[in-house]
């Protein structure tokens, strides 16, 4: 079965996410990060970092502000833990209106004050709630939002 190429799913696997090799785009690249678009209360994102191993939803200060949203509304701050045992301050967390392909949902994101290379990180808990499966190798997301299979491609050049 291996090798050989993949005919029509049968009717009872049709929630079955499957990746085909037209979906390949960096053969050399498969321990590339995830970066795809998005949309954050009507600003443009362009490096949202998929992290599926993350446990929140991160987004940094200077990326709060830059759209527009008041650090006044912040509540609940906290201190956690990194995996290098450092404490990291929360500044709080916030909602907004995010959108990523075509899934829109209000998200809570927690706010540090830290430079990091990604604008907002989406985490575990976003993934599964919405249906969503990463894959660094293929540098997409797939997933099925109202029946119909959604497919979201990683950006060629997140550092450009």
């Amino acid at each position: 079965m291996v090798g050989r190429p993949m005919g029509k799913i049968p009717a009872g696997y049709e929630n079955v996410i499957v990746y085909r090799d037209k979906y390949v785009h960096f053969y050399l690249y498969h321990n590339k990060p995830l970066y795809v678009e998005s949309t954050t209360n009507g600003f443009l994102i362009r490096r949202t970092f998929i992290n599926d191993g993350s446990s929140m939803t991160l987004m940094s200060l200077s990326t709060l502000k830059a759209i527009n949203i008041d650090v006044k509304c912040l509540r609940c701050p906290m201190i956690i833990s990194s995996f290098d045992n450092k404490d990291i301050l929360m500044l709080g967390q916030v909602t907004m209106n995010f959108k990523i392909g075509s899934i829109q949902d209000q998200t809570y994101f927690y706010l540090i004050d830290d430079d990091v290379v990604y604008h907002p990180l989406i985490g575990r808990k976003f993934l599964p709630t919405h249906n969503i499966i990463p894959s660094f190798y293929h540098q997409c997301i797939k997933g099925y939002l109202k029946g119909k299979e959604l497919f979201i491609p990683a950006i060629k050049a997140s550092f450009e």
